[in-house]
């Protein structure tokens, strides 16, 4: 699997990576960071992934601004095709209902507390993959 990490924060990344080496090698073939969600919109242009942990506060686009170009294709943010509906997680502080919300209303398919818990990240991850997890965002 084919994974994209986006978080502006050095050492959000660099625990996020060391954390799905450690406990999800065998699923992550491949994992690639970004540092804005203005760069994960230039890679989803030019590479399929299969999987996006996206953090939600950011500059210039947030991780909600973020989604939304992912998932509504755009002249100025034109995504490949396949990368459109990708599962998407939101990797936040914002982890309210009213927050969890909002991230399924831009079609993100889960969110992950930061700070990370390996249990519910191996856990979203798994049911982000295996089915559209969408209803269970905004019902926890």
């Amino acid at each position: 699997m084919k994974v994209l990490l986006v978080d502006d924060n050095l050492i959000n990344l660099a625990i996020l990576s060391q954390t799905l080496r450690k406990h999800m090698a065998h699923l992550v073939e491949h994992l690639e960071v970004a540092k804005s969600g203005v760069k994960a919109l230039e890679l989803l242009k030019l590479h399929s992934y299969d999987l996006i942990l996206l953090d939600i506060d950011m500059p210039i686009l947030n991780g909600i601004e973020t989604a939304r170009h992912i998932r509504q294709s755009t002249a100025e943010y034109d995504v490949l095709a396949c990368n459109r509906s990708i599962p998407i997680v939101a990797v936040t502080t914002n982890d309210s209902a009213e927050w969890k919300r909002a991230y399924y209303d831009v079609g993100m398919n889960g969110c992950v507390s930061k700070p990370i818990a390996v249990d519910i990240l191996k856990k979203t991850i798994n049911g982000v993959l295996t089915r559209d997890s969408r209803e269970q965002l905004i019902s926890k």
